[in-house]
């Protein structure tokens, strides 16, 4: 009888083991969707070729930032320019930015 008792025990805790497995499965699967959104770029944004860049001089210089498909995805591309962040770019897309003439410290991450 006791024997019984332990295999009914056993099979349990099969049961239990299995069960949770499942649930881990989903979660992963859950949070992978939700940070693959956070990761790409909006539908509705414009791309490259539809903005009108502004035009550099001699007083005024424009940088412009374009990220492609670059692992990992739920990591943006952080620019700073003199440790001041200016853009974190999901893949697919791009930014830019005007400045004055002069001499900057450009970090990219």
């Amino acid at each position: 009888m006791f024997i019984k008792n332990n295999k009914k025990r056993v099979n349990l805790q099969a049961r239990y083991n299995s069960n949770l497995i499942g649930v881990y499965a989903l979660y992963i699967f859950f949070l992978l969707l939700f940070l693959s959104g956070c990761a790409s770029a909006q539908r509705d944004a414009l791309t490259f070729d539809q903005v009108q860049l502004p035009q550099p001089n001699e007083e005024l210089s424009v940088l412009v930032f374009h990220r492609l498909l670059t692992p990992p995805a739920a990591s943006g591309m952080r620019v700073s320019i003199n440790d001041k962040k200016i853009v974190a770019l999901p893949n697919n897309t791009f930014s830019y930015i005007k400045l004055p003439a002069g001499n900057y410290d450009l970090k990219i991450s």
